[in-house]
């Protein structure tokens, strides 16, 4: 297929040479491969890659806050609400009825210093995955854009022994 490029650099295609005479004054032939080149879309500048990569690290880490704690081999919540739940009953200094609710719905037996001790596992985790955003903050800084185009918030994978 015939291709022209015009002095304003876009690119025309034409059927047949013989409609040469409709296309507009000063273009120029072009091979396929040069209106391949013309047709491929502008690479996103670098800053819209590290702002789009750096704007998915608060998602992350709410959904990591949200995602629950493994704790004296029981699963608990997490989210807003039971933080809420965790620190009135810490604040009052009683764990009603001295049963707490497991992530999974489940009751569980509950002392005050049990509770005492899945709040500092959860601030603890809170502590792993603010340190984890600030590290990937960091990372993102000095990305290539093949990193960026390729980033996905997460935890390091596990080194294979």
């Amino acid at each position: 297929m015939p291709n022209y490029k015009d002095t304003n650099g876009a690119l025309h295609f034409l059927d047949d040479v013989a409609f040469a005479y409709i296309l507009p004054a000063g273009c120029i032939p072009i091979t396929d491969a040069d209106a391949a080149e013309l047709l491929a879309p502008e690479p996103e500048p670098l800053d819209t890659l590290r702002d789009r990569a750096l704007s998915s690290l608060p998602v992350w880490e709410k959904a990591e806050r949200a995602a629950g704690i493994e704790h004296a081999g029981k699963r608990w919540l997490t989210t807003s609400a039971a933080l809420q739940d965790i620190r009135d009953v810490l604040l009052a200094g009683v764990v009603p009825g001295e049963q707490w609710v497991t992530a999974g719905r489940q009751s569980a037996p509950m002392t005050l210093p049990e509770l005492q001790s899945l709040w500092q596992a959860i601030t603890a985790r809170g502590a792993q995955i603010y340190q984890r955003r600030r590290e990937m903050e960091q990372q993102v800084a000095s990305m290539t854009r093949e990193q960026l185009e390729a980033f996905k918030p997460g935890w390091p994978e596990p080194v294979q022994a």
